[in-house]
């Protein structure tokens, strides 16, 4: 009955030149509902509704946006990614420079500026989750904002200055960096805007493919930066990883299985291959959580997400047959490792959706192979 009386209000809206919708602030687990000419260029939301419904739901944040309307601006990294999500919300562009610069005078943004929109969401660790594109000097940019002192910026540095030269071989793609204004606090990076189209999971499964056989054929010098190669994995396995170990009845140690795992051979892993991060054509997005760790952490992060296996058979023979080119170039023991390092990241990244009884035959695996 509720979907019917939207549908009729959105209909009678329509005929007289309106629209009507709701917006959903995840940040105040909110909604407010709008009504508004179609030709008007207003916000569906502003600061004063973000005020009074902050004013119930989170007293912090309350008193961050009445600060800012007394143009008193974030102190620190944390209330600056508070804030950031409300002005994409509200589109205000002014705010937003004026917020950042008064952050960190250092940083320049690009002039002139033809056009400016908020695009796309995120929850990067060390990034806004407010992302733009812009346009100037007749040339489209990604911008996406960073914390300097997070291992996010170091690995986005690090992958274009050292990395991607080596990719222009490869049937995969990333976008390229144009321009990147480094603060004292954070930085300012444009990219090269590519507008991609989602890809299905059978084309995402060939991409993610592609990407596991580039990574592993990259020749890098592990001199270049030795502290880069011993960077743990970031929070999605850390989590996973404590909830396998605190959920598993039999006497397997889950630390030495996983001592065992990362003293296999380390290759260039993206870390967090999706259908959001993958794009058509052979596009791969958002490389801040790129690292050297053992070669299935890809694959089984992909399988984790859109896959679910009932038995190690079922593994052994996904495996086989969506990457018989990796098999065709790896080494016999970079190729056992690989098995191994799938089924065992799987496990950690799928450790709430599988039987315990699975678990158990993924460790009797690893420990015999």
């Amino acid at each position: 009955m509720k979907k019917l009386i939207r549908g009729i209000l959105k209909l009678i809206a329509k005929f007289f030149g309106l629209e009507i919708g709701i917006v959903r602030i995840k940040a105040l687990v909110a909604t407010k509902y709008f009504i508004r000419r179609k030709s008007s260029c207003k916000p569906y939301i502003t600061w004063d509704d973000i005020k009074k419904i902050s004013k119930k739901k989170n007293t912090e944040i309350h008193e961050l946006v009445v600060n800012l309307q007394k143009g008193i601006y974030p102190k620190n990294w944390d209330q600056l990614v508070k804030i950031s999500t409300f002005v994409k919300l509200i589109e205000d562009h002014e705010v937003y420079n004026s917020m950042l610069k008064e952050y960190d005078n250092e940083i320049d943004f690009l002039k002139p500026i033809k056009s400016k929109e908020f695009k796309g969401t995120g929850s990067g660790e060390g990034t806004l989750n407010s992302y733009r594109k812009i346009q100037s000097n007749g040339t489209i940019y990604f911008e996406k904002i960073y914390n300097n002192d997070t291992i996010a910026f170091k690995k986005m540095v690090f992958f274009y200055e050292n990395l991607l030269p080596q990719l222009n071989c490869c049937k995969v793609r990333v976008p390229k960096l144009l321009h990147l204004s480094i603060g004292t606090k954070i930085s300012v990076a444009y990219f090269e805007f590519v507008d991609l189209v989602r890809p299905t999971i059978d084309e995402a499964l060939k991409l993610a493919n592609d990407t596991t056989i580039c990574f592993y054929c990259l020749d890098v010098d592990c001199s270049i930066n030795p502290d880069f190669y011993n960077i743990k994995l970031d929070d999605r396995y850390k989590k996973k990883f404590y909830h396998l170990e605190n959920n598993f009845p039999y006497n397997y140690n889950i630390k030495n299985i996983e001592k065992k795992i990362f003293l296999f051979n380390r290759f260039l892993t993206h870390s967090d291959l999706a259908t959001v991060n993958l794009g058509l054509p052979n596009y791969l997005i958002d490389i801040d959580k790129i690292g050297f760790y053992p070669i299935g952490v890809d694959t089984a992060g992909f399988m984790a997400y859109y896959f679910k296996f009932n038995s190690l058979e079922e593994i052994h023979e996904y495996l086989h047959c969506n990457y018989e080119d990796l098999r065709g170039i790896a080494t016999i023991e970079h190729w056992r490792e690989f098995i191994i390092s799938t089924m065992y990241f799987y496990m950690v990244y799928n450790t709430r959706n599988i039987s315990i009884e699975m678990k158990r035959k993924i460790c009797e695996y690893i420990n015999n192979n």
